[in-house]
C-alpha cells in the first residue's frame, strides 16, 4: 500500500478553513511526526493505532473509540502490528461550524483539548457511509463534507453531552513559564527532542532554550538527564526494577553509560546506592 503523507493531507484544507473529510493510509509506521493542525479534527481510526504527544499529555488513539481533537501543535506516532497497516478517516472543520451549530450549553468543570467517544452502532454505521462515498478514488466535495461533519457533530453533541462538554475548541492561554513547565514535566518519559519539546509550546528553538534557562537555571539536556537519574534512583531505593530497565527507561543504550552518568551525579554506582 502507498504510503500517504499525513501532514501533507491535513495542511493544504486546514490552512484555507474548509470542513473536509481525508482518508489516510499507511503501511508505514510514522515515527514523531510533528503536525500543526489549524483546525479541530475528528479521528476515526478502522485499523492500527496512533499516539499522540501535546503539550503535556500523550493521547493514544484506537479504533474502538472516537477523538474529538482542538487545533494545535502535536507530535504524531503510529502503531500497527505487523503485516497490516493504519487506516483512518479524518474530519477537519473550524470552530465556526462548532458554533453555528450548537447553541452555547455551561461547559464542563474540567475542559480539554480532546474528547472521546465510544464507536456506537450509529458511528459505525457512519463510517461505512464515508467509506462508501470515497470507494474507486472519489473525494467528497466541501458541500457534502459539511453536511457529513455537521451530522456528526450533532449527534455526538445529542447522544453523549456530558463527554462533548468537555472539549475546548479553542487554545487554552497559559503564560511561556507554564507552558515550557508543562512541557518538560509531563513529556519527561516520552524522550522528546528539544526541537520537539519547543515545536510544541510553539517557540523557536533559541526562544524555548532561552525561556528553560531562565526557569531552571541549565540547559534542558542537563535538566532532563538529571531528573530521570533521580527517577532511577528512587526506583533502587524500592527495589522496584532490574538493572537493564533502569538504564533503558533512563534512556541510556547501554548499563555501562547508565552507570557513568549515575556515578557522576551521585558519586557513587547504583550498585552503591542502595
Amino acid at each position: 500500500m502507498e504510503h500517504v503523507d499525513f501532514a501533507e493531507q491535513i495542511s493544504p484544507d486546514a490552512a484555507v478553513g474548509k470542513t473536509s473529510i481525508v482518508p489516510y493510509a499507511s503501511d508505514t509506521p510514522i515515527v514523531k511526526e510533528m503536525s500543526r493542525l489549524s483546525q479541530n479534527m475528528i479521528s476515526l481510526i478502522t485499523e492500527g493505532e496512533k499516539l499522540i504527544y501535546s503539550n503535556g499529555e500523550v493521547i493514544h488513539v484506537k479504533p474502538d473509540r472516537v477523538m474529538l481533537l482542538a487545533g494545535g501543535s502535536y507530535i504524531f506516532t503510529e502503531r500497527f502490528p505487523e503485516n497490516t497497516f493504519l487506516r483512518s478517516t479524518m474530519l477537519l472543520f473550524d470552530n465556526d461550524l462548532l458554533e453555528n451549530l450548537l447553541p452555547k450549553t455551561k461547559s464542563a468543570a474540567k475542559q480539554k483539548s480532546n474528547v472521546f467517544f465510544p464507536r456506537d452502532t450509529f458511528i459505525k454505521s457512519y463510517i461505512e457511509t464515508l467509506q462508501h462515498l470515497q470507494t474507486e478514488g472519489n473525494k467528497i466535495s466541501g458541500a457534502m463534507a459539511t453536511v457529513k461533519v455537521s451530522e456528526l457533530l450533532l449527534y455526538l453533541a445529542d447522544t453523549y453531552p456530558d463527554i462533548f462538554a468537555g472539549f475546548q475548541p479553542y487554545a487554552i492561554r497559559k503564560t511561556d513559564q507554564e507552558t515550557v513547565k508543562k512541557a518538560v514535566q509531563e513529556n519527561l518519559n516520552n524522550f522528546l527532542s528539544v526541537k520537539e519539546l519547543a515545536f510544541l509550546c510553539n517557540m523557536s528553538i533559541p526562544t524555548f532554550k532561552r525561556k528553560f534557562s531562565s526557569i531552571y537555571k541549565t540547559s534542558p539536556a542537563k535538566w532532563m538527564q538529571e531528573r530521570r537519574l533521580e527517577i532511577a534512583a528512587n526506583r533502587i531505593k524500592l527495589k522496584n526494577a532490574k538493572p537493564a530497565d533502569l538504564y533503558l527507561d533512563a534512556g541510556y543504550a547501554s548499563h555501562s553509560a547508565f552507570s557513568q552518568a549515575f556515578k557522576s551525579y551521585y558519586g557513587i554506582s547504583p550498585s552503591e546506592y542502595n
